[in-house]
């Protein structure tokens, strides 16, 4: 502050300086002086930034971009939360600021702006924010030790920041990205995924994913939303992590521990709209007609779109564009996560289209500039940051998009769902970026998400049956789980799984958006339950099956019969030959196998060997994964079902081994030693746990 006292440009002469004089007069030298400590004429920054910037370790300056808006007062504790002319911010064109000082280093200081006698919001850019109402909960949960309080219990929420100088954000480890084509992701929702619902127990779970073999994993909206009790996707403040899920360090440590161990984090976000707790929106809310202003820079009044929740924002203004720009920049850059899934990206768009659906997912060459825009910014910030689009629009728009970098989401929950079922009508061909005409293998497929109903709950609803063969009852809708995932898991490109399908979850997602949308309890006995265990080995042996042949996965080359009841893939590169065969229907049927050489039953550990084609018969649900190398599943009897005895198979010894080489010399797929599969959790501290009851990553 001294610096400023003994600057009399940085004061004098000014619009506010001048408006001092005038209404003081003739002013005390000791007052003026005082006066000009706490309100500036220029600003210390330039060019004058929007958000909270430390200038020292005792002073921050803060600053707000609020256009159309003529007073604003920076309140909180260093003032007492009182409003005065001291704290009257400076204006300068459409951004308001003042410098704070005295401030306690290492202190916590919670504020707000007050804008224009009557809107109280907390500042856009704050890294944590406050809540009267839910952080009482956070409190008694324990999830985030030494939370500053705030008793302001009508004001709203309010941000907070540190005085003093941050240190440096130190350079990420080195970690090399999964390649897109190769990403396996586990979708997650922090607040069901584990008991405390805390990044720190995510990061000591990361074991679980290592062994499930995913190499990334994705976590449901954290930045700080409404409620505590919500899936994310109700955003208010977009560079805050949300408290309920623990302090902003612990999601720092996890993403760390998750590149350690070989594992990208992505996390995904909410760009269509905001909520109405948002600085963005609360600025410009009218109390009198409860309606959003219409001179708002940043949403607008009417939605564009018919699909579109709480405030549909406006990318046609710099103002939304510049500032969501800097929210990818800023979670990339501080975080060092390794990309984002964009929620309900064919929102982000002006063609007003409210009304024709079809309409919205036509060809939109001002939607692809503005993804185009919010793409180049957070390629500034890390150049390989995976930009993972929900986007389903019309294929032109996802062909361009995936030329582009991005990769886009693929719904097979539908046609793997009526397979599951029985159905034999659909078809797989469109789980595939090639039937799609892309050249790339940028669709991210999947036949669960967050979303979408459970594939054995669809079996245990909607199950068909013929004889004795019943697709309703749970141990077969549980064994028809394994043959799905081998045609998911099978298709080459980008794969998710929706956190617990790998253990043939069948809860239904329920009806009312509180049973879709509301707190689930960790499924109980899951792992005591021998089936389950089963569907749960499956997962993991094609999931590190995928892993080890990466290579014939993203170059190979891939053949397959999509559609009918008995459905085939096959895959050819130099590392390895693999073809998969399975019947979905109901009733026996049969196969033709088109191999010739010596092959390998995956999941029976059987060979045989072939000098011509040869017709196989196949029970309803019943499936192989041959390959013409002996690479086989991580535990034996996985399925009901043994190599055909028409090929005149003979079993494999496979020593049990921790790696991709068996004692004996065969190549094969271990993840674990002993015959049974023992998934533990770490503690964080080298060691493990066992969380009994909820959990099931023990």
């Amino acid at each position: 502050m001294i610096s400023s006292f003994l600057n009399p440009t940085r004061w004098l002469g000014s619009k506010r300086g001048d408006t001092v004089v005038k209404s003081f007069g003739i002013m005390p030298i000791g007052l003026l002086f005082a006066w000009a400590l706490l309100v500036q004429a220029k600003a210390p920054l330039d060019p004058l930034v929007p958000g909270i910037h430390p200038l020292s370790d005792t002073e921050v300056l803060l600053c707000l971009q609020a256009p159309g808006k003529t007073k604003v007062n920076a309140v909180g504790d260093f003032n007492a939360w009182t409003p005065s002319a001291q704290n009257l911010m400076t204006q300068e064109g459409d951004k308001f600021w003042i410098t704070i000082g005295n401030l306690v280093p290492g202190r916590e200081y919670i504020f707000q702006y007050w804008i224009d006698d009557g809107i109280k919001v907390g500042d856009p850019y704050a890294e944590k924010i406050v809540d009267f109402i839910f952080d009482k909960e956070i409190v008694k949960d324990g999830v985030y030790p030494g939370l500053i309080p705030y008793t302001r219990e009508f004001d709203g929420p309010a941000s907070v920041f540190t005085a003093g100088m941050p240190a440096p954000v130190p350079a990420p480890a080195p970690f090399v990205k999964p390649a897109p084509e190769n990403l396996l992701i586990y979708e997650t929702l922090v607040r069901d995924f584990v008991k405390t619902h805390s990044f720190r127990e995510v990061r000591d779970s990361l074991a679980y994913f290592k062994r499930l073999g995913v190499n990334a994993i994705e976590l449901m909206p954290v930045m700080e939303f409404e409620n505590n009790d919500s899936w994310g996707y109700n955003p208010s403040y977009m560079f805050a992590v949300d408290k309920y899920y623990g302090p902003a360090d612990e999601l720092k440590s996890l993403v760390q521990a998750a590149h350690a161990q070989g594992m990208a984090v992505i996390l995904d976000i909410v760009l269509n709209h905001a909520m109405g707790q948002s600085p963005l929106i609360r600025m410009y809310w009218d109390k009198a007609s409860n309606k959003l202003m219409a001179d708002n820079p940043y949403a607008n009044v009417v939605p564009r779109h018919d699909y579109n929740v709480g405030f549909d924002l406006n990318y046609g203004s710099q103002y939304t564009l510049s500032y969501y720009k800097q929210v990818l920049q800023h979670w990339l850059r501080e975080y060092h996560v390794d990309g984002y899934r964009i929620d309900l990206s064919k929102g982000l768009t002006q063609k007003n289209t409210l009304g024709d659906v079809a309409a919205w997912g036509h060809l939109d060459t001002s939607r692809v500039r503005i993804l185009g825009e919010l793409a180049a910014a957070a390629r500034t910030a890390d150049p390989d940051a995976f930009l993972i689009l929900e986007h389903f629009a019309d294929n032109d728009e996802e062909k361009l998009l995936s030329s582009q970098g991005f990769l886009l989401w693929g719904n097979s929950s539908f046609d793997h769902g009526y397979a599951e079922e029985g159905r034999i009508t659909t078809n797989f061909a469109w789980a595939c970026a090639k039937n799609r005409g892309w050249a790339e293998n940028h669709l991210v497929t999947y036949m669960e998400s967050h979303d979408e109903e459970r594939i054995v709950a669809r079996a245990d609803m909607n199950g068909l049956n013929s004889g004795g063969y019943d697709v309703k009852n749970l141990n077969t809708g549980l064994e028809r789980a394994k043959l799905t995932a081998l045609f998911l898991f099978g298709i080459p490109g980008p794969k998710q799984l929706w956190e617990w399908g790998e253990w043939g979850d069948d809860r239904p997602k329920g009806v009312t958006p509180e049973e879709r949308m509301g707190r689930k309890p960790l499924p109980e006995g899951y792992r005591q339950d021998a089936a389950r265990l089963k569907v749960w080995n499956t997962y993991a042996s094609l999931l590190h099956f995928r892993q080890q042949f990466q290579a014939a996965f993203k170059d190979g080359a891939f053949a397959w019969k999509p559609d009918g009841g008995v459905r085939n893939w096959k895959l050819t590169h130099g590392s390895i030959n693999a073809y998969a065969v399975g019947n979905f229907g109901v009733t026996a049927d049969k196969a033709v196998l088109n191999l010739t050489g010596t092959w390998y039953d995956f999941f029976s550990n059987e060979k045989f060997t072939l000098a011509a084609a040869v017709e196989i018969p196949l029970q309803p649900g019943e499936f192989h994964l041959f390959t013409d190398k002996p690479v086989f599943a991580n535990q034996e009897k996985l399925t009901a079902f043994s190599a055909p005895k028409v090929l005149n198979p003979q079993a494999v010894a496979v020593g049990v081994l921790g790696s991709a080489h068996s004692r004996t010399g065969s190549r094969g797929l271990r993840l674990i030693r002993g015959d049974k599969f023992q998934p533990q959790v770490l503690d964080g501290q080298g060691g493990s746990k066992n969380i009994q009851g909820r959990n099931l990553i023990d």
